[in-house]
């Protein structure tokens, strides 16, 4: 999660919404965004740097982890590392999905298209992209905010 969704309490106030007992830690990891997107999603500075930010939870008896951003689950594989196994992971990227495809008429005769769209450097995102994915990506266009 970011340092603004934690402050902003978001997740807390919406799980004791659902449950006034619950009880609901936050921590803020923004440098696992910086890794996703520089394609940095293994090796040693990679597992350094979530044990550093999983290892708050060590002395907790935490049964869930949200994962608060649709990039964190890239970093799944480190992060199991850190956790006990006992640990239900909420991914958030596979609840966008359940909502997309709950919103789109798909005709599973057709073969599916996809197009991509990316802010930032097209070349840096079909890199990272075909690396998450494992498979080429084209039809990428970058787009500019205005």
């Amino acid at each position: 999660m970011t340092v603004f969704t934690i402050e902003s309490g978001a997740y807390q106030n919406a799980l004791k919404d659902l449950d006034k007992d619950v009880e609901v830690m936050g921590q803020a990891c923004p440098p696992f965004y910086d890794l996703v997107v520089s394609g940095k999603i293994s090796g040693p500075e990679v597992e350094e740097i979530v044990r550093k930010y999983i290892s708050v939870f060590d002395d907790s008896d935490s049964n869930t982890l949200v994962l608060g951003c649709t990039h964190y689950p890239v970093l799944l594989p480190v992060i199991k590392k850190f956790i006990s196994p006992d640990v239900t992971i909420v991914d958030p990227a596979v609840e966008v999905v359940v909502q997309a495809k709950s919103h789109l008429k798909l005709d599973k005769k057709e073969e599916a298209t996809y197009k991509f769209y990316t802010s930032g450097s097209v070349e840096n995102f079909i890199k990272i992209g075909e690396n998450i994915l494992g498979s080429p990506m084209k039809n990428v266009e970058e787009v500019h905010w205005e």
